[in-house]
């Protein structure tokens, strides 16, 4: 699951992104593929967070436990 996704540029070419992955597989190689495919789409510089399936995110706007509970199709997306 990705989620708290955001993209900018502050100069109308450099792109950057921050985003919170939830994986239970090892997070360096998670990270790895997620920056490397995030590049091929001209995003040059990443922020990214990972997260447990068994962690609840703590950021206000984003409940990933919680929404859990009501199913899928739930979670709060930017």
């Amino acid at each position: 699951e990705v989620h708290h996704i955001h993209v900018s540029s502050i100069d109308g070419y450099t792109n950057y992104a921050t985003l919170h992955i939830v994986t239970d597989e090892e997070q360096g190689k998670i990270k790895a593929k997620a920056k490397a495919e995030l590049f091929e789409h001209g995003i040059a510089h990443t922020t990214i967070e990972t997260e447990t399936s068994q962690e609840v995110c703590n950021e206000p706007c984003c409940k990933t436990q919680q929404s859990k509970t009501y199913g899928q199709g739930h979670h709060h997306h930017h």
